[in-house]
């Protein structure tokens, strides 16, 4: 896929916080609510990606895209309150 220079910088950048975050994550098994920040920038990075394939006008693909992004999203959401209830 076609990335504008932008959208490659910021996918590689949330990409490598993800990966540190989940690194965190199973070194500290104390931590709850990293998994759900994981989820969040997995939805970041599934809404730039779908921004970008919108931009090159490929309908299937940013509908998927920005449909995943949401479903994280709300997977994201509905564990912070599972946690924290």
């Amino acid at each position: 896929m076609y990335y504008n220079t932008k959208f490659k910088i910021i996918n590689i950048t949330i990409s490598i916080v993800t990966i540190l975050t989940a690194i965190f994550s199973i070194v500290n098994h104390n931590l709850k609510m990293i998994m759900p920040i994981v989820l969040m920038l997995s939805g970041i990075q599934q809404l730039i990606m779908g921004i970008n394939s919108f931009k090159l006008n490929k309908k299937k693909e940013y509908t998927l895209s920005i449909g995943v992004s949401i479903f994280l999203f709300l997977c994201s959401i509905v564990s912070i309150k599972l946690i924290n209830s």
